[in-house]
């Protein structure tokens, strides 16, 4: 199954990880910067946040879709939405394949 992890920066200038709705275990990731392509074959795999690349994930899901931002600042960015469990917690990146805060495993 393919993942990516990423770091997250817990920064309030950063775009936010937000449910589609309150309660909901649905959630909408920030911009990210990637191919779509790329982007697409992660749908069904998992997303794991972290604050730095030492850390376990603090956060995560399985992907169920992608979206390209359209215009704007973030403009050509990629928005992922997933599924959040716990068993998303707590999940440590290889440490030798980060490239540009971001670390994709096919």
């Amino acid at each position: 199954m393919p993942a990516i992890h990423l770091i997250k920066k817990r920064d309030p200038k950063l775009p936010p990880i937000i449910p589609i709705e309150p309660g909901s275990r649905v959630y909408r990731s920030g911009h990210w910067a990637l191919a779509e392509t790329t982007a697409k074959t992660l749908i069904g795999g998992t997303i794991y946040l972290h604050e730095k690349k030492a850390d376990p994930s603090f956060f995560g899901g399985i992907v169920t879709s992608v979206e390209m931002v359209g215009d704007g600042e973030h403009a050509g960015r990629i928005v992922f939405t997933f599924e959040t469990g716990a068993a998303f917690k707590g999940i440590a990146a290889p440490s030798k394949c980060w490239v540009h805060e971001m670390q994709i495993i096919p």
